[in-house]
């Protein structure tokens, strides 16, 4: 079966510094779960960033799903993946419902359609994720007035709308260091 996730003899640094990623290989199938700790600056985030298509490699290969990630068209891409980050900025006059409603774009087609109200697929699928993530309470709430496990949340809820068969990326800290879990799952 091919991984949902794979990469292949990658290496990345910050421009014209040396590489905080050397030569690293791994696959990660359908429903496994891959738990990365370290130090600060050990590059746990940077490798993040390599899966969610932030940045791409300077030698090597990121898969997803068979395909190289970086021939991928973007919003192709988009719609197939999903990052939940340790922060999220709070500024915005979104409200919940609004923010798990972005989890849809890239699968929605036509000139202003992230200006409409989602209807008919969309709207049920938005529906599902505000009850799967039982944020049905807040829904109409303004997301900067949400905690941050009530934020995060949402954040997941937004991610698993990408698409039924999306992969997400999470990120979060614990004590002294930091941990990086990525599941894989079906929605």
């Amino acid at each position: 079966m091919t991984p949902v996730v794979e990469l292949s003899g990658v290496f990345w640094g910050p421009a014209r510094q040396p590489d905080i990623l050397h030569d690293l290989s791994f696959a990660v199938a359908k429903g496994e779960v891959l738990t990365i700790c370290g130090a600060n600056g050990a590059g746990k985030s940077s490798l993040l960033r390599l899966l969610y298509r932030h940045q791409a490699p300077r030698k090597g290969t990121v898969r997803l799903m068979g395909r190289d990630l970086w021939l991928m068209k973007a919003p192709e891409a988009a719609r197939i993946v999903a990052a939940v980050l340790q922060e999220q900025p709070t500024d915005f006059a979104l409200t919940t419902r609004q923010i798990v409603a972005l989890g849809r774009l890239p699968h929605r087609r036509g000139w202003g359609a992230g200006l409409s109200t989602p209807s008919g697929e969309d709207a049920a699928i938005i529906a599902a994720a505000i009850r799967r993530m039982d944020l049905h309470a807040m829904a109409d709430r303004a997301f900067g007035t949400l905690s941050g496990g009530e934020r995060q949340r949402v954040m997941v809820a937004r991610a698993l709308r990408r698409n039924p068969a999306s992969s997400c990326w999470m990120s979060r800290r614990t004590t002294s260091t930091s941990a990086i879990s990525w599941n894989f799952w079906r929605c």
